[in-house]
């Protein structure tokens, strides 16, 4: 294609390429930090989306969502929790816990006067392992995942964690490591460990249905993306969409059908917090570098509409203002 319409992150082999929204003079120096911040509104739209099929027929899905979603909630466990650790819990013998219908059926009872006395107390306690197959393969993804993600999600611009590259690599096989992790996940209880083995299940499970290691991160419209920013940040949102007018068509037999999917929809109307003013703003992606890269007539016209339509609604002679937001 002549052009490629796409703003997100792709890793390869020697690092990631970040392709930044339009009008964004990043220089070499800050395109670490524009990274930091686009990788962060991309994951922000993607879990905002209320509706993954309603993205993907509207084309405002974002590329990778589910990969960037599961590898950051990933990355967060980590810094959290550390690597992982195997719980195990082994009987021992006046050393621990007591456990008394143990001990009661199994060691003798010594006669007192305050009552039996035993002597031998069945005990267990809990022994954490820290280099076993579920903590070799928790590192090995969070190696890739700091080497994919990690520098950009975190805002900075190295990281090395001594921990990860002392654990011994698992299994080259994806097959064996998924036994390993299933297996693990019968015989764990905390909320944690069954969290982390299925979000390490489903990274690898993901992984083995692709033929490469990395994953596209990112919009083909970030118009979209732009117009939610825009609407999560401005001040004084006027709900006025569901008052505007829509088209009505007369059939032949004289009956009226309003098409209410077809009425018109502003991005955004806002309403003074004390005065009785209006704006309507429209979030426009567009280069508006100059007169001939602005707004053309169809939006301009567009735009007198709604505020034509916020006058009615709010009495005529009600100041209503117009705007353009550029990126």
């Amino acid at each position: 294609m002549e052009k490629i319409h796409f703003c997100g992150i792709v890793p390869y082999n020697d690092g990631v390429a970040v392709f930044l929204p339009r009008n964004h003079q990043a220089s070499t120096a800050d395109g670490g930090s524009a990274g930091h911040y686009l990788i962060q509104a991309l994951l922000k739209y993607y879990q905002d989306k209320e509706s993954g099929i309603d993205a993907l027929e509207n084309g405002e899905e974002v590329i990778g969502g589910r990969a960037l979603s599961l590898a950051i909630s990933l990355i967060n466990d980590y810094q959290a929790n550390g690597l992982y650790v195997r719980r195990v819990k082994e009987r021992t013998v006046n050393s621990g816990k007591v456990n008394w219908s143990r001990t009661i059926s199994r060691s003798p009872a010594y006669p007192s006067a305050s009552g039996p006395i035993y002597m031998d107390q069945q005990t267990s306690r809990s022994r954490y392992i820290a280099n076993c197959e579920i903590a070799e393969i928790h590192a090995a993804v969070m190696k890739e995942l700091f080497s994919d993600y990690g520098m950009l999600w975190l805002g900075i611009s190295a990281y090395f964690d001594e921990r990860l590259e002392l654990v011994h690599k698992p299994s080259e096989s994806i097959e064996v490591n998924l036994t390993y992790l299933k297996r693990e996940l019968q015989l764990s209880y905390s909320d944690r460990d069954i969290f982390l083995i299925n979000g390490l299940i489903q990274y690898l499970e993901v992984k083995k249905g692709r033929l490469s290691s990395s994953t596209l991160i990112g919009v083909r419209k970030f118009h979209n993306l732009w117009e939610s920013m825009l609407d999560e940040c401005l001040i004084g949102k006027y709900p006025v969409n569901s008052k505007l007018p829509v088209p009505v068509y007369q059939t032949n037999r004289g009956q009226f059908i309003p098409i209410a999917q077809k009425g018109q929809r502003t991005d955004t109307v806002l309403k003074h917090s004390d005065e009785s003013r209006f704006a309507v703003v429209d979030a426009k992606y567009y280069e508006a570098s100059s007169p001939y890269t602005a707004p053309g007539w169809p939006d301009l016209v567009k735009q007198f509409y709604y505020q034509q339509a916020v006058c009615q609604l709010e009495g005529e002679g009600t100041p209503v203002s117009n705007h353009f937001v550029f990126p």
